[in-house]
């Protein structure tokens, strides 16, 4: 049996140390990644009749007032910070007070697209973006890059 989820977190950035204050002064991206996958699977193998029963349930935690799942969640954050040295206070750069995330000037604009009802499969495909380029080809163009596997694409 298993109900498996992983996240990932990257933070890159450059920047230095102020000589004035003593303090990192830093740009760069907070990149994060969280994949759930509410299901169980029970595999049961009967070598005597060369067969193999797989069963897969929702896990338990999901009930029937659940409405929404996400099964994978990615944000990339630009982001500009002030703060001591790492050594000195222990904190990320991406939790300090003084981390400024940037904004883009355009509106967030949102695409929602749903798929797998043939299978009986409610889910919905829905992205977040402030950039002037994003679109249905664009996605598609990005997809064909890691041939249309989510798989390759997350990982």
């Amino acid at each position: 049996k298993f109900a498996a989820k992983a996240a990932v977190t990257y933070s890159g950035y450059v920047g230095t140390v102020s000589p004035f204050t003593n303090e990192l002064l830093v740009a760069g991206i907070n990149e994060h990644r969280a994949t759930n996958i509410p299901f169980k699977a029970i595999v049961e193998v009967v070598p005597t009749t060369s067969s193999m029963k797989i069963v897969m349930k929702q896990i338990d935690e999901i009930t029937p007032s659940t409405t929404a799942i996400d099964m994978h969640h990615y944000h990339m954050k630009p982001f500009t910070a002030k703060k001591p040295l790492v050594f000195k206070d222990l904190t990320p750069i991406v939790l300090h007070k003084d981390t400024k995330v940037l904004k883009s000037k355009t509106n967030v604009k949102t695409f929602e697209s749903t798929f797998g009802q043939t299978v009986g499969l409610d889910m919905t495909f829905k992205v977040d973006t402030e950039s002037d380029l994003y679109d249905h080809k664009t996605v598609m163009d990005a997809w064909a890059n890691y041939k249309y596997n989510p798989f390759i694409a997350g990982w």
